[in-house]
Protein backbone atom coordinates (compact mmCIF):
# COMPACT_ATOMS: atom_id res chain seq x y z
CA UNK A 1 0.00 0.00 0.00
CA UNK A 2 1.30 3.45 -0.86
CA UNK A 3 1.83 6.09 1.79
CA UNK A 4 -1.13 8.50 1.67
CA UNK A 5 -1.54 12.12 2.73
CA UNK A 6 -3.46 10.89 5.81
CA UNK A 7 -0.46 8.74 6.83
CA UNK A 8 1.96 11.62 6.22
CA UNK A 9 -0.15 13.97 8.35
CA UNK A 10 -0.36 11.44 11.22
CA UNK A 11 3.40 10.76 11.10
CA UNK A 12 4.24 14.45 10.81
CA UNK A 13 2.11 15.14 13.87
CA UNK A 14 4.07 12.56 15.89
CA UNK A 15 7.33 14.01 14.53
CA UNK A 16 6.28 17.51 15.62
CA UNK A 17 5.30 16.40 19.14
CA UNK A 18 8.09 13.95 19.99
CA UNK A 19 11.88 13.97 19.89
CA UNK A 20 12.72 10.38 20.82
CA UNK A 21 12.07 7.00 19.27
CA UNK A 22 13.72 3.58 19.43
CA UNK A 23 16.43 2.50 16.97
CA UNK A 24 16.96 -1.25 16.51
CA UNK A 25 20.26 -2.42 15.03
CA UNK A 26 21.76 -5.89 14.81
CA UNK A 27 25.11 -7.58 14.52
CA UNK A 28 26.11 -11.23 14.80
CA UNK A 29 22.52 -12.16 15.63
CA UNK A 30 22.31 -9.78 18.60
CA UNK A 31 19.73 -6.99 18.64
CA UNK A 32 20.62 -3.62 20.15
CA UNK A 33 17.94 -1.03 21.04
CA UNK A 34 18.68 2.66 21.58
CA UNK A 35 16.40 5.52 22.58
CA UNK A 36 17.54 8.22 20.20
CA UNK A 37 16.42 11.63 18.97
CA UNK A 38 15.08 11.80 15.43
CA UNK A 39 13.55 13.99 12.78
CA UNK A 40 11.50 12.85 9.81
CA UNK A 41 12.25 14.15 6.32
CA UNK A 42 9.47 15.04 3.89
CA UNK A 43 10.03 11.63 2.25
CA UNK A 44 9.51 9.95 5.65
CA UNK A 45 13.15 8.94 6.04
CA UNK A 46 14.45 9.07 9.63
CA UNK A 47 17.35 11.43 10.38
CA UNK A 48 19.45 10.38 13.38
CA UNK A 49 22.79 11.40 14.85
CA UNK A 50 25.20 9.41 16.98
CA UNK A 51 28.85 9.29 17.91
CA UNK A 52 31.15 6.89 16.08
CA UNK A 53 32.26 5.19 19.33
CA UNK A 54 28.89 3.58 20.05
CA UNK A 55 27.53 0.09 19.65
CA UNK A 56 24.84 1.34 17.25
CA UNK A 57 27.58 2.84 15.06
CA UNK A 58 29.53 -0.45 15.00
CA UNK A 59 26.34 -2.39 14.23
CA UNK A 60 25.35 -0.06 11.38
CA UNK A 61 28.87 -0.20 9.93
CA UNK A 62 28.64 -4.00 9.79
CA UNK A 63 24.92 -4.35 8.98
CA UNK A 64 23.73 -1.05 7.43
CA UNK A 65 20.05 -1.79 7.95
CA UNK A 66 17.86 -0.88 10.91
CA UNK A 67 14.36 -0.32 12.20
CA UNK A 68 13.11 2.75 14.02
CA UNK A 69 9.88 2.96 16.00
CA UNK A 70 8.01 6.03 17.11
CA UNK A 71 4.62 6.59 18.64
CA UNK A 72 2.56 9.36 20.18
CA UNK A 73 2.16 8.04 23.72
CA UNK A 74 2.61 10.61 26.45
CA UNK A 75 4.56 9.11 29.35
CA UNK A 76 2.97 9.84 32.70
CA UNK A 77 -0.07 11.59 31.26
CA UNK A 78 -3.76 10.80 31.38
CA UNK A 79 -4.85 8.04 28.98
CA UNK A 80 -5.35 9.32 25.47
CA UNK A 81 -8.24 8.63 23.15
CA UNK A 82 -7.38 5.19 21.75
CA UNK A 83 -8.50 6.18 18.26
CA UNK A 84 -5.75 8.83 18.11
CA UNK A 85 -2.93 6.43 18.95
CA UNK A 86 -0.28 6.30 16.19
CA UNK A 87 2.68 3.92 16.03
CA UNK A 88 5.05 3.44 13.11
CA UNK A 89 8.12 1.34 12.46
CA UNK A 90 10.44 2.50 9.69
CA UNK A 91 12.61 -0.21 8.13
CA UNK A 92 15.42 0.22 5.66
CA UNK A 93 19.08 0.85 4.95
CA UNK A 94 20.97 3.35 7.07
CA UNK A 95 23.20 5.72 5.14
CA UNK A 96 25.77 7.98 6.81
CA UNK A 97 25.76 11.36 5.08
CA UNK A 98 29.02 12.97 3.97
CA UNK A 99 29.81 16.03 6.09
CA UNK A 100 29.72 19.15 3.95
CA UNK A 101 27.61 17.61 1.18
CA UNK A 102 24.44 19.42 0.12
CA UNK A 103 22.29 16.61 1.51
CA UNK A 104 24.18 16.63 4.83
CA UNK A 105 23.66 20.39 5.20
CA UNK A 106 19.96 20.15 4.25
CA UNK A 107 19.26 17.28 6.69
CA UNK A 108 21.34 18.93 9.45
CA UNK A 109 19.35 22.17 9.09
CA UNK A 110 16.05 20.25 9.21
CA UNK A 111 17.23 18.25 12.26
CA UNK A 112 18.33 21.40 14.12
CA UNK A 113 15.02 23.17 13.38
CA UNK A 114 13.36 20.36 15.30
CA UNK A 115 16.07 19.79 17.93
CA UNK A 116 18.08 23.02 18.31
CA UNK A 117 19.71 21.76 21.51
CA UNK A 118 21.58 19.18 19.38
CA UNK A 119 23.79 21.91 17.85
CA UNK A 120 26.80 21.11 20.15
CA UNK A 121 26.81 17.49 18.94
CA UNK A 122 27.58 18.65 15.41
CA UNK A 123 30.81 20.21 16.68
CA UNK A 124 32.13 16.78 17.76
CA UNK A 125 34.63 15.36 15.26
CA UNK A 126 33.14 11.85 15.38
CA UNK A 127 29.46 12.70 15.02
CA UNK A 128 27.58 10.84 12.33
CA UNK A 129 24.42 12.16 10.70
CA UNK A 130 22.55 9.34 9.01
CA UNK A 131 19.32 8.70 7.20
CA UNK A 132 17.36 5.52 7.66
CA UNK A 133 15.95 5.40 4.13
CA UNK A 134 12.45 4.06 4.65
CA UNK A 135 11.89 1.08 2.38
CA UNK A 136 8.88 0.03 4.42
CA UNK A 137 6.75 1.64 7.11
CA UNK A 138 4.58 -0.48 9.40
CA UNK A 139 1.79 1.87 10.46
CA UNK A 140 -0.91 1.54 13.12
CA UNK A 141 -3.56 4.10 13.98
CA UNK A 142 -6.04 3.34 16.72
CA UNK A 143 -6.11 0.30 18.95
CA UNK A 144 -6.76 -3.17 17.61
CA UNK A 145 -6.48 -2.15 13.98
CA UNK A 146 -4.24 -4.23 11.75
CA UNK A 147 -0.82 -2.97 10.72
CA UNK A 148 -0.67 -1.34 7.32
CA UNK A 149 2.57 -1.92 5.44
CA UNK A 150 3.37 1.21 3.50
CA UNK A 151 5.95 2.12 0.92
CA UNK A 152 7.05 5.72 0.41
CA UNK A 153 6.54 7.19 -3.05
Amino acid sequence: MQLTQEHIEALSSVDNEHKFGVLATTMDGEIHLSSIRFALTSRMDVAIIYRAATLKSANIAKVPRAAFQLDNRQAGSAPQDATSFVRATFIGPVEPLNAGSAEFEEVKAMYLRKIPEAEPFFKAPDIQLCLLRSAQIRFNKGVGKPTEVLTPA
